[in-house]
């Protein structure tokens, strides 16, 4: 093959002198020379946990009443360390424990949106309200009784912090009603593992001799462009070597990302053109953990949301209908729908646990880890089986590089309104941890979904719609 001379070779991968100029070219200097950026990931789940087996309190109770129907302590705020020792923790919590020094739980939320709503089903209202906060579009969803009405936190965030040179947002799915809306139109997730473990990784771990062959030309190629750089810098001055300089700089941010790319952390990746064949519910939402990990620590996108939302039966040994005869049946009246929901919950928070395990076992920035730039939420449709829209638990793990939370605690809201129907108590509205997520990745606004104007005179003022959640940094 004929050899190509250095300067023909310099203008042809546009790295010559003529194609300093480009707009483009310090666009991407400028990406590349940013701090390590922050990442969102939303783990959604369906119906609701059996509250009673979630929630802790500082003597290692429960806060339920003995006879576990209502809280003893409903009116109290509280903010106290999660345990140090895992046999305090609740049966739900439990698979957390490795990771209680970057995480809060947040009890005695309201998904007040939904309240002020038009009355639903709140299956409809909560999948509807509970990433977007906002007035549902009626007639939509399921049976025509309300579907989502706004934009949903994970595609605001996506718009404001994602790289549009890359991925903007990755969105799966196990199964269930989708909770995302971009404006009012839902979108449907990705339930092939497959299919997106290709859009990622597009060439196979298997050796191919083709792809390593050009790995090896494209790092060689810009240490050439390196070199000679380098010799050309001694004979410039002024402008003229302040622009070769910055210019070098951008082909040592190339030449870093192309070395990451190739590293460890991005070859830990899942076996290629995974099948969901065969896996249970868990073991495919696994798998889609083993896929989220490296897409989020090789900044191929930087906004993840995975929804475990498909029939668990057989992983939690239920020969019935999960929906309909345990979650609507765990009550106190049932102990054994109790436990069985119990034991869904709790394979559900070790799915949510073992992918933030994953993040914090990847490190970015000497002792700090993927977990430490990536905020990750627990948010589910309901606050319980029964179907409640009233004291919502939510888990945040990780984010502490973002300044924005004061980590290793528990936290219990005040529950002191009055719902406007029932005067059923309730706590601060779900859309300021929305807020406050969204604050938290740099994304500056105040509101989501529905706002104190749009309810009806008689309320307006009556209910905090706006603003962050408070109690999240001390």
């Amino acid at each position: 093959m004929k050899s190509i001379a250095r300067r023909d070779l310099l203008n042809l991968i546009g790295l010559g002198t003529s194609g300093l100029f480009l707009p483009s070219m310090f666009g991407d200097r400028a990406a590349c020379a940013a701090e390590i950026p922050k990442r969102f990931f939303v783990y959604y789940t369906p119906h609701g946990p059996v509250q009673q087996n979630l929630t802790m309190r500082p003597d290692g109770s429960s806060g339920w009443n003995a006879d576990k129907s209502d809280k003893s302590d409903r009116a109290a705020a509280l903010s106290f360390a999660l345990p140090d020792s895992e046999a305090a923790w609740s049966a739900i919590l439990k698979p957390f424990f490795p990771v209680r020094k970057k995480m809060l739980v947040l009890e005695g939320l309201s998904m007040m949106s939904a309240l002020l709503d038009k009355p639903t089903n709140n299956h409809n209202a909560g999948t509807s309200h509970a990433l977007t906060g906002a007035k549902m579009v009626i007639p939509g969803g399921f049976k025509l009784e309300g579907g989502g009405g706004g934009t949903s936190i994970d595609q605001f965030v996506a718009d404001k912090i994602a790289d549009p040179a890359k991925i903007k947002n990755l969105h799966y799915t196990t199964g269930g009603w989708s909770p995302v809306f971009r404006e009012k139109a839902e979108q449907t997730g990705q339930d092939s593992l497959g299919l997106s473990y290709d859009r990622l990784f597009p060439v196979s771990l298997t050796g191919d001799p083709t792809a390593d062959h050009i790995k090896k030309r494209r790092s060689n190629a810009l240490k050439l462009v390196a070199s000679e750089y380098s010799k050309l810098l001694p004979s410039l001055s002024g402008d003229d070597k302040q622009k070769i300089s910055d210019h070098a700089d951008l082909i040592a941010s190339v030449q870093k990302q192309i070395d990451f790319r190739a590293s460890a952390v991005c070859a830990s990746k899942p076996s290629a053109n995974p099948s969901k064949d065969g896996l249970t519910h868990f073991q495919m939402a696994n798998a889609f953990g083993q896929i989220i990990t490296p897409a989020l620590a090789c900044d191929l996108t930087r906004v993840v949301f995975f929804q475990n939302g498909g029939d668990a039966s057989k992983d939690i040994d239920v020969h019935t209908d999960l929906h309909l005869d345990v979650a609507h049946n765990a009550t106190p009246k049932n102990p054994d729908k109790m436990k069985q929901m119990t034991d869904y919950y709790a394979l559900l928070a070790k799915e949510f646990a073992d992918v933030v395990q994953q993040f914090d076992a990847v490190k970015v920035d000497g002792n700090k880890t993927l977990l430490d730039y990536t905020t990750c939420v627990w948010l589910c449709e309901l606050a319980n089986g029964g179907h409640d829209l009233h004291d919502i638990t939510a888990v945040v793990v990780g984010g502490g590089e973002t300044g924005a939370f004061t980590h290793g605690r528990y936290v219990k809201y005040a529950e002191t309104g009055a719902h406007p129907n029932n005067g059923t108590k309730l706590g601060p509205s779900h859309q300021k941890l929305l807020v406050s997520l969204m604050n938290a990745v740099g994304v500056q606004q105040s509101t989501i979904g529905m706002k104190n104007a749009d309810l009806s005179a008689d309320r307006v003022g009556k209910f905090d719609l706006e603003g962050p959640l408070p109690m999240l940094k001390i």
